[in-house]
């Protein structure tokens, strides 16, 4: 009889924290790498901000759902976590193909630009991506700038080398050990304001690709049931001019 008891009380452990794991209780949110505006930490408060992190409040409000975000963690981890489903959601990244194998995207609430920040003095004409085929560029870690860029990089080897904060990205520039660097527009200049670097360094003009920020949910996350409400959330906003009203906030400093 105590056997069966036993038997029973794990049993019922067992499905309460299944059902518990399939409730989508909470959502738990990884944190783009200080990625600014998208998501990014106030060196004043110490707290994170950005079109993400306000977006993310109104889910919240929405849902009737507790969202978590994370601490900053490695870009590459945050992959690993969505992949394995332990994180339900991240705040910003670009489609690939490779990534939907594990993430459901949203609809595309921000758009991006990235450009090429070179030395004033090794300043060069850049129109198309072949025109850094003989020099040798910074990227961020697990950094994506759109499949043309992603694809022509892997099959032409473009020489890059990849660190894993703006720090190393900038300083490796500043020592002339890299030609260029490749970084978001809005992102680059921040870091450029911030680290009093305007009389060194500049972006040219070309885009190096124009492309659509979104959310994602893991494909393992049992939170994945609320996709559809979250996106009927995002045409909400973009209609009603909220949306436009956050970008601003967070882009108008620069």
């Amino acid at each position: 009889m105590r056997s069966c008891k036993a038997l029973c009380v794990i049993i019922a452990f067992v499905f309460s924290t299944q059902l518990q794991a399939d409730e989508c209780s909470s959502i738990h949110v990884g944190k783009s790498s200080n990625w600014f505006p998208v998501a990014y930490d106030n060196t004043n408060t110490g707290t994170g901000e950005g079109i993400a992190i306000d977006i993310l409040m109104l889910v919240e409000q929405h849902l009737g759902i507790p969202v978590e975000i994370d601490q900053e963690l490695p870009w590459l981890r945050v992959h690993k976590q969505l992949e394995n489903g332990s994180l339900d959601m991240i705040t910003g990244l670009y489609w690939t193909s490779k990534r939907t194998d594990y993430l459901q995207y949203t609809e595309p609430y921000f758009i991006n630009e990235a450009r090429v920040f070179v030395l004033k003095e090794n300043h060069f004409e850049y129109q198309t991506i072949e025109d850094l085929k003989n020099k040798v560029g910074g990227l961020p870690t697990g950094s994506s700038y759109g499949e043309q860029f992603d694809n022509f990089a892997e099959k032409y080897a473009l020489p890059v080398e990849r660190v894993d904060d703006k720090e190393q990205l900038f300083g490796k520039l500043l020592a002339g050990r890299n030609d260029y660097l490749i970084l978001d527009f809005n992102d680059g200049m921040a870091f450029i304001k911030q680290s009093k670097l305007e009389q060194k360094i500049v972006a040219l003009p070309q885009p190096v690709s124009v492309t659509d920020v979104f959310m994602a949910i893991s494909k393992h996350s049992p939170c994945i049931k609320h996709l559809a409400s979250i996106n009927e959330l995002l045409a909400q906003i973009k209609q009603d001019g909220r949306l436009d009203r956050i970008i601003e906030k967070h882009v108008k400093p620069l």
